[in-house]
């Protein structure tokens, strides 16, 4: 049998000499040399392989540069070539939701955890879709699929702890936004999340270390910064409240929800305090 590689040489010395019949393989026509190229890769499982990896790995750079339709092309050709290839799958799956073309993109994600069950990443991005579509309990029986396989997967504990706080169920979302942050100490999402959802119900105590341990994994978070200073105040400390009032509207923008606010009480906190010193 003739390989693909060597078929490849006969097919460009074809195409490129000026004397077809002096190829070193003739063939009719080009259309001819291409089809018997393709059906010997096809009955080659290594250069199928290979021609597989390297569409994928053309497909990433066109995702890259935000050229979905491009990059999937590419992910499909992959796993035509390897209908094993779960990456490619996944790939392609990424490209219709970002196309907003979710049922799509929910048929590759099953396909990839049809080749691979244990695909944690691909049940990760079905839950996503089921989260964004409001769907919560469906999306979370995805996450939880997730971290029982992955324990450590940080960002479906994350929206795991999502979907249970719109079911109404803040405890199992303060699980989650624990677990979350336990798989990744520097991860500041789920520690805020977690003051938030402490400073909604009023316990404004429990929720200004959450805010304080968002702050030290990053100081410039606007809203952690806004809630640090609320919980201060609600609970009279009103020097401190002032403090990081001022250290929020230092670096966040006039057109953020909170400056307005941040601003009035920042005025208001200071006119108390100068008539209590005089």
């Amino acid at each position: 049998m003739i390989s693909a590689a060597v078929l490849l040489g006969y097919l460009m010395a074809f195409i490129s000499s000026n004397n077809p019949d002096k190829a070193l393989f003739n063939f009719s026509d080009t259309k001819e040399a291409i089809n018997a190229l393709e059906q010997a890769i096809i009955n080659n499982v290594e250069d199928k392989d290979k021609i597989a990896d390297q569409n994928n790995d053309i497909g990433i750079t066109h995702y890259n540069k935000h050229d979905y339709l491009e990059a999937k092309s590419c992910f499909q050709k992959a796993l035509y070539y390897n209908p094993n290839f779960k990456e490619a799958a996944y790939n392609v799956g990424l490209c219709f939701a970002k196309e907003d073309q979710t049922d799509s993109a929910i048929t590759y994600f099953s396909t990839a955890t049809i080749i691979d069950p244990e695909y944690s990443d691909a049940y990760n991005e079905i839950g996503l879709i089921y989260l964004n579509r409001d769907s919560f309990e469906l999306a979370h029986e995805y996450f939880t699929i997730v971290t029982d396989l992955d324990s450590t997967h940080k960002y479906a504990h994350l929206n795991k702890g999502v979907a249970c706080y719109y079911l109404n169920d803040m405890n199992a979302a303060l699980d989650a936004y624990a677990k979350s942050s336990a798989a990744d100490p520097k991860y500041d999402i789920p520690i805020y999340n977690s003051g938030l959802i402490h400073f909604n119900n009023g316990m404004y105590a429990k929720a200004l270390p959450f805010f304080e341990r968002t702050l030290k994994v990053n100081p410039e978070h606007l809203n952690a910064n806004y809630y640090h200073a609320k919980c201060n105040e609600t609970m009279n400390n009103g020097l401190l409240a002032i403090e990081q009032y001022v250290v929020f509207l230092s670096i966040a923008d006039s057109t953020h929800w909170a400056h307005k606010r941040a601003s009035q009480s920042t005025e208001l906190l200071m006119n108390l305090y100068k008539l209590n010193n005089e």
